[in-house]
């Protein structure tokens, strides 16, 4: 998404876009349609601030059961553009360095960075999810386990053994 700041008149500019989101994900399959942008944009004297919003339909694999779905992803976040006069200066590590006769600015590596940095770790296709059975792997939201008695594991044999001599 490239936006133009030359001649950008005082106070907050929304600029809306719906784009493919392989022009910034390339050819991932977690985002399958396209992404709705908005970019909010605030000229300072010395600093540009950019507010982004993108949202998307987003395909997971849930991490209990393993099913499919898709869910909607909205993320948000701000990113500042600090002006360069040519001094020698360090900028806040939040800040990224614009030149002053810049005229127009390209938000698709921050649009990008952002829709993969808020993507969920752990993603459940619901909250009630009961995964998949340890034993027979049977999905349990959508069937009932055939399993008899889960075997043991031979690791604890000898604290149930411990346990056993305790109690008698």
């Amino acid at each position: 998404m490239r936006i133009q700041i030359a001649g950008m008149p005082p106070g907050p500019q929304i600029f809306d876009q719906e784009s493919a989101a392989s022009r910034y994900v390339g050819g991932n399959d977690i985002f399958p349609q396209d992404l709705w942008i908005r970019a909010t944009l605030e000229r300072e004297p010395d600093v540009l601030k950019v507010f982004l919003e993108v949202e998307a339909e987003a395909s997971f694999s849930c991490d209990r059961c393993n099913d499919c779905f898709t869910r909607k992803h909205l993320c948000t976040g701000t990113i500042y553009y600090a002006f360069d006069d040519g001094e020698d200066f360090s900028t806040e590590p939040e800040q990224t360095l614009l030149p002053r006769n810049a005229t127009e600015i390209d938000l698709a590596q921050d649009i990008r960075d952002l829709l993969i940095l808020e993507l969920p770790t752990k993603v459940l296709c619901d909250e009630e999810c009961k995964g998949l059975c340890l034993n027979c792997g049977a999905n349990l939201n959508r069937e009932a386990c055939s399993c008899q008695d889960k075997p043991s594991d031979p690791r604890w044999d000898a604290l149930k053994k411990l346990r056993n001599k305790s109690t008698e």
